[in-house]
């Protein structure tokens, strides 16, 4: 992993609310909390940055969450790229994710579906100044389908896919569902976000393609707010880094194959959680809207 110099405070003097921030707020809009690089949050990713004995090099970032960074990074042994998850330290001590992966892989069944959830290819520990994150590899897929309801000029050329494709998707989403079912996994959070085009031929791009094709990493330096003597230094990266925007790709890069992902809030249908599950009640079943057990 490559080193990075401290960051230095910047010359702003702070407000009485600004006070209790620990870094100056950024003009980016699709970017995660700063305040969360912090004991216990977030992990400093620069990019450049390898990971696992220089194994996968950062190359461009493709979002976040309330409880990770996600980037698009290059596999220096398999000459692939592939997605590099990392989580805060706090949800890493008991990674649900990877309980789910390694109880997929455990009791492995011959199913359709298989071929539709997101792989896995590999995990590892990072130790940094927050603490120590679990980072998941995931196989390279995107975008999701949300945003390409609202996009002329994607798949099917028109603001709505075309009913074929539509059909196709539906009917691979519904193999997905049925694999982790009958493998006694419940999903928890099926939402057009969670459903991602797999890409063609990406793994033949250089960077330089990549940036050609995504467009070059925006970034924007991090200042420490010079009133609050609390932050840390070493706590943020240099600069934060906005989302790619996968669904610019050109429509051929898009095949007609989705994969279903984000296993961060599924259980194990013998023990589902007590208090409901996650999904937004505008993708839950009746029954769970009656009984108060959907993500209001």
């Amino acid at each position: 992993m490559s080193s990075s110099s401290p960051l230095e405070r910047h010359p702003h003097t702070a407000t009485e609310e600004e006070r209790k921030w620990r870094y100056n707020t950024v003009s980016f809009d699709d970017v995660e909390d700063i305040e969360r690089y912090a004991p216990g949050g977030f992990h400093p990713v620069h990019l450049g940055d390898a990971f696992a004995e220089e194994r996968y090099r950062v190359v461009h970032k493709l979002g976040f969450g309330g409880f990770s960074t996600v980037w698009l990074a290059r596999d220096e042994i398999e000459q692939s790229y592939v997605s590099l998850k990392i989580l805060v330290a706090d949800a890493s001590n008991s990674c649900n994710e990877l309980h789910i992966h390694d109880h997929l892989n455990e009791n492995s069944i011959v199913h359709s579906g298989s071929s539709h959830t997101i792989r896995l290819l590999d995990h590892f520990t990072i130790e940094g100044p927050n603490g120590s994150h679990v980072a998941l590899v995931y196989e390279l897929a995107g975008p999701s389908l949300r945003p390409l309801y609202g996009r002329g000029g994607q798949p099917g050329g028109h603001r709505r896919l075309q009913g074929s494709l539509a059909r196709k998707i539906a009917s691979q989403a519904s193999q997905a569902l049925a694999y982790l079912h009958d493998s006694g996994v419940v999903h928890g959070d099926i939402t057009s976000a969670n459903l991602l085009f797999r890409l063609a031929n990406i793994d033949e791009w250089s960077q330089e393609d990549v940036h050609s094709h995504l467009g070059e990493p925006l970034k924007e330096p991090i200042f420490v707010a010079s009133e609050n003597p609390a932050a840390d230094l070493k706590s943020a990266p240099e600069y934060v880094v906005e989302s790619a925007q996968l669904w610019s790709l050109d429509v051929r890069s898009f095949l007609e194959d989705i994969v279903l992902t984000d296993f961060g809030i599924s259980f194990k249908s013998a023990t589902p959680p007590a208090d409901g599950i996650g999904t937004p009640v505008g993708y839950s079943a009746p029954e769970l809207i009656f009984d108060h057990k959907s993500g209001m």
